[in-house]
């Protein structure tokens, strides 16, 4: 039927097998004093290593849109360089398609009236 409960704690024979299983354990964990701090040490080194990977998608994130900004900025000059050579062009080209001012009539140059002065 097998040993009573008592006689599996205290049997040296145990102890010994029980000792050499953990030293093998701890050399399997690196020389940590136990599993709990080699599970610990290996759950921060992944999440350090996930934040590092983080840190290096923000950065090349952040690159882009500088390099885009940057871009944004030569195109809107240059379509600003463009419009104005092609009004210059327009108006030294083509006398008759200058934009004039309309001729004012005299009563709207002369500003509002107040009812008191007519």
């Amino acid at each position: 039927m097998g040993l009573p409960f008592s006689a599996l704690l205290f049997d040296p024979d145990l102890t010994r097998v029980s000792r050499r299983f953990w030293a093998l354990r701890s050399h399997a964990t690196r020389g940590f004093a136990s599993a709990t701090a080699f599970i610990r040490y290996a759950v921060e080194q992944e999440f350090s290593d996930r934040q590092e990977g983080l840190t290096g998608a923000e950065e090349r994130i952040a690159a882009t849109l500088g390099q885009v900004r940057k871009d944004v900025f030569r195109v809107a000059r240059a379509q600003q360089a463009l419009c104005a050579t092609s009004t210059l062009w327009r108006k030294r080209s083509c006398p008759a398609c200058r934009s004039r001012r309309p001729k004012r009539d005299l009563k709207l140059s002369q500003g509002p009236r107040n009812a008191t002065t007519g």
